[in-house]
């Protein structure tokens, strides 16, 4: 398949300092470094935080649930940032990336913060594959992961554009 779109999931809710109502300006910079990575090679991300001006917008649950479910779905592949906060959102991503079959690249700072179940889901992932990708500031060290993961997806196709 010839990758596209990538679903970005992120941690919003849990991101958000309750005194500026906002991402704190290092996860603003963590998630846009990573969409300027995918979007510098082409690929079409889809991205609920920025979408959502990272925490200057809040649509309603059911506004959310539609356009994630429905991006999620279309995507080629997802990309998980995990571990600087707990969010039961990208939980329920990641069981719908499980669910579509739709192959998984995971960064992570330290995978002991994941749950026993979050972690057996990406460990075992049957019906695709999952890459992790330890996160550190350094592009250098990271984007190179990316890149062969991304490669290792593309074999030919591409799903509906959102």
């Amino acid at each position: 398949m010839i990758i596209k779109n990538v679903f970005l999931s992120a941690a919003i809710t849990q991101a958000i300092d309750p005194e500026t109502k906002l991402m704190s300006p290092n996860y603003v910079k963590t998630l846009t470094c990573i969409i300027d990575y995918l979007q510098s090679h082409q690929y079409h991300v889809f991205s609920a935080a920025y979408l959502e001006k990272f925490g200057g917008i809040t649509p309603s649950p059911a506004e959310v649930f539609e356009r994630d479910y429905h991006a999620l779905r279309k995507s080629d592949v997802a990309v998980f940032l995990l571990g600087q906060f707990i969010s039961t959102g990208c939980a329920i991503e990641l069981q719908w990336a499980y669910d579509f079959n739709v192959p998984s690249i995971v960064f992570i700072q330290d995978k002991s913060l994941l749950s026993q179940l979050e972690y057996g889901l990406l460990e075992n992932h049957p019906r695709c594959d999952v890459h992790f990708i330890h996160w550190v500031e350094n592009e250098s060290e990271w984007q190179p992961e990316l890149k062969k993961y991304l490669a290792s997806f593309s074999n030919g196709g591409s799903r509906a554009l959102f």
